[in-house]
């Protein structure tokens, strides 16, 4: 009797713990084990949120919901969510608490973004709530939104529609154009041209260097003739004196023979007509030359 009792002691301990792991396992997983921090968010659509709901801050879990409960704001209809988040945790008061989703088929949750305020809101303010979008509302507003485009694009594909004979002609005399072009290009760069061009560009080349040293030459010229200026400057100053007497005598000379020009001129003068006539006197008599005047003066007579 006594062995019995003390296995459903045995029996009943280990069960009574193995429930107090399992609570406390439940409470671990739920998020509601330790101390908590209490807040609240509102929100005008709840939909897949419940009891027992995570609460992410940029996603990592640090709470879950408590309690959902309609609440009136400012005489609109919406809904309250209250979350309790670990002690201390720190969320800046600019935050937003969003309904969210991983993907299409993961579980809604509450995720907060965090703000850049420096300030951290206080246990049992509310945070700042954004409804889940809507996918169906999202597609049909970018199906409206692509409407819309479409609309607006309209007048401009029939704009298009009736310039593009115009163009696609425009084009074609582009085309013919860029096509003469082309071929004005292959006939200037004909290997013969290619050929005249390489042998000008030889001769510019060799142009070149006969005017770099012609430049030499004309720049050793300049050299000598600014020694030579240096040179009759240096002689002019080593002479100035014999110079300036030089031609000081030379004046006097000139006047000299000025003075005397006249006299130099008539003997000049008589000289000539002396010369003219014994010119005369051998044409008619050339025998002058050997006899003399006076033999043949002595010899007319007879």
């Amino acid at each position: 009797m006594k062995d019995s009792r003390r296995n459903y002691l045995v029996v009943g301990t280990f069960v009574i713990a193995m429930g107090a792991v399992l609570i406390a396992w439940i409470a671990v997983l739920s998020g509601r084990s330790g101390a908590t921090d209490r807040y609240h968010v509102f929100y005008d659509n709840v939909m897949g949120l419940a009891r027992g709901t995570e609460v992410l801050f940029e996603g990592y879990r640090v709470g879950v919901i408590d309690r959902i409960s309609q609440a009136e704001v400012e005489g609109r209809q919406r809904f309250r969510a209250d979350i309790s988040v670990r002690r201390g945790w720190r969320i800046p008061e600019d935050s937003v608490a969003a309904i969210t989703s991983g993907g299409i088929l993961s579980a809604v949750v509450i995720g907060i973004r965090s703000g850049e305020s420096e300030t951290a809101l206080a246990p049992g303010s509310e945070i700042e709530g954004e409804d889940a979008a809507s996918l169906i509302a999202v597609a049909t507003k970018v199906a409206s939104t692509v409407t819309d485009v479409t609309r607006s694009l309209e007048p401009i594909l029939e704009q298009l529609a009736e310039g593009v004979p115009g163009i696609i002609e425009d084009i074609a005399v582009l085309t013919t154009d860029l096509r003469d072009a082309v071929d004005g290009v292959n006939r200037i760069l004909s290997p013969q041209n290619t050929g005249r061009v390489e042998r000008s560009l030889a001769n510019f080349e060799v142009t070149s260097a006969s005017l770099a040293t012609a430049t030499g030459n004309l720049a050793t010229t300049q050299n000598r003739l600014n020694d030579l200026l240096d040179t009759l400057h240096a002689l002019m100053d080593r002479n100035e004196g014999a110079l300036g007497q030089g031609i000081a005598d030379l004046h006097h000379s000139l006047e000299a023979v000025a003075r005397h020009i006249d006299a130099v001129s008539r003997n000049v003068e008589d000289t000539t007509r002396n010369l003219s006539e014994l010119s005369l006197e051998v044409r008619r008599d050339p025998s002058l030359l050997i006899r003399g005047r006076e033999l043949s003066d002595e010899a007319e007579p007879q």
